[in-house]
């Protein structure tokens, strides 16, 4: 024998729970019924200029009133906000001469532009499927002032990499780093690029890594 259940709408009942549980709305905190926590709080605010969050952890600490009855730090502020205590904010200290926090801020929009985003650049570059694409970028060990700061460039389709040490972060340093590239180790990394292209990718002429010549000249106008 199976014992098989059908359940079904019943406005009345619904409505029975409803007005059950609309009980609960809007009830009143017990400590917004009596104005004795407030009494104490305005002469100790006025009186010691003590702070809203001293003057709750006092009554908290010595079990002065029910905590039932104790409103929060931030409650307290609000109600001084609004009016509704007699101390004001300019009887506290310093609440005055706290900067409000800008809640614009985090929504704000970067308006330095450097140019083109990384994410915009053509798909044949992503794929690696063309020598001479370059990435550039710099590097400081742990961001003290001894420590050595390095130009990494980093070829996308051979992965090779120049590593060079600089003077500085900026635009300068970079600057004559890349022309000491173009200038004086030309000719070498193209005669080792060579080697590279043959024995590793399988080229068979080394007229087939011309690209990198011309990619390591034109690397001191990228800057």
């Amino acid at each position: 024998m199976y014992d098989y259940y059908a359940t079904s709408y019943d406005p009345d009942t619904g409505q029975a729970a409803y007005d059950r549980l609309r009980l609960n709305y809007d009830c009143r905190p017990k400590w917004a019924d009596t104005d004795t926590f407030i009494e104490l709080a305005d002469d100790e605010l006025l009186l010691e200029k003590w702070s809203p969050d001293v003057v709750i952890g006092f009554t908290k600490t010595h079990d002065l009133f029910d905590s039932s009855i104790i409103p929060c730090t931030m409650t307290v502020y609000g109600r001084i906000d609004k009016g509704n205590m007699r101390t004001k904010n300019m009887d506290l200290f310093e609440k005055l001469s706290r900067k409000p926090k800008d809640a614009s801020y985090r929504g704000r929009t970067n308006k330095l532009i450097l140019g083109q985003s990384i994410e915009h650049r053509p798909v044949e570059i992503d794929d690696r499927q063309t020598f001479g694409h370059w990435e550039i970028d710099t590097f400081v060990e742990n961001k003290v002032k001894i420590d050595s700061i390095l130009l990494m460039l980093v070829e996308r389709q051979t992965r090779f990499e120049i590593i060079l040490k600089l003077k500085g972060k900026d635009k300068e340093s970079v600057d004559h780093a890349l022309s000491q590239i173009s200038q004086a180790q030309c000719s070498r990394m193209q005669q080792w690029m060579n080697d590279y292209l043959r024995k590793i990718l399988g080229y068979q002429t080394p007229h087939a890594c011309f690209g990198f010549a011309k990619a390591l000249l034109s690397m001191s106008q990228v800057a």
